[in-house]
């Protein structure tokens, strides 16, 4: 059995392996298709890094702005709660000696 090789042994031979190894020359140049896909993909890359940096910086800014906001919130209900109580005891004070 004679077993042939695809690989062409001179930089002239022509056929199938001349033909692939030419495609794959121009697919793996830089500036090849492949090399654009990869710097593109890359840039891509950075750009979801970058933006996603960013959301999470505004994530914490708005978890921060609402934990103030709701703090606020709850120490005034905390105070209306104190008045409402004092209101009700005095009411009762003033309402008892109509008894």
């Amino acid at each position: 059995m004679v077993r042939q090789t695809l690989v062409p042994t001179s930089s002239t031979e022509t056929g199938l392996a001349a033909v692939v190894d030419q495609m794959r020359d121009r697919l793996t140049a830089n500036g090849g298709p492949l090399d654009l896909g990869r710097q593109r993909y890359e840039n891509i890359g950075k750009q979801l890094r970058r933006d996603r940096t960013r959301l999470e910086d505004n994530d914490a800014r708005y978890r921060d702005a609402l934990t103030r906001s709701f703090g606020g919130m709850d120490r005034q209900l905390t105070t209306l709660r104190a008045t409402q109580t004092y209101l009700t005891q005095q009411i009762n004070v003033w309402t008892a000696g109509d008894r």
